[in-house]
């Protein structure tokens, strides 16, 4: 590991998905995009649905949609505990743009729970970030 790179971890409950060294990672925090480079102090932020940006230490970019959790920072090691997490070749473009019809219909419902607004607010943030993923939007 060079002193420009940093190593990442990105989990949920099912499986490692991805671990690797990177230079840089771009995340949708609760409060907005971050990055974090090499060297970083400690950090941990909250997550919502979003693309993320992985710039791996080869130079290459990789792009995933992850549906919220964690990303902690400490000694230059990147941990991020996902709620879900998926690559463009995991993607349904067309499943998700019916899920984020569905989604925006829910959330004009005039009936609506405050509940059932979030669920929807929600899932149409994750189904818009994975078809940014695929680029589909």
């Amino acid at each position: 590991m060079s002193s420009r790179t940093y190593t990442l971890e990105i989990v949920t409950q099912e499986r490692v998905v991805y671990a690797g060294e990177v230079t840089s990672v771009m995340a949708p925090g609760d409060r907005g995009y971050f990055s974090v480079w090499a060297n970083h102090a400690p950090f941990l932020a909250a997550l919502r649905s979003g693309v993320m940006t992985i710039r791996e230490a080869g130079g290459s970019e990789v792009r995933l949609a992850v549906g919220g959790g964690f990303f902690e920072v400490n000694s230059n090691h990147v941990i991020v505990l996902a709620d879900s997490a998926d690559f463009p070749d995991e993607i349904y473009a067309g499943m998700e743009r019916d899920r984020l019809k569905d989604a925006r219909d829910r959330m004009l419902h005039p009936l609506a729970a405050s509940s059932d607004l979030e669920t929807a607010r929600r899932q149409a943030e994750l189904s818009e970030a994975k078809l940014k993923v695929v680029g589909n939007r």
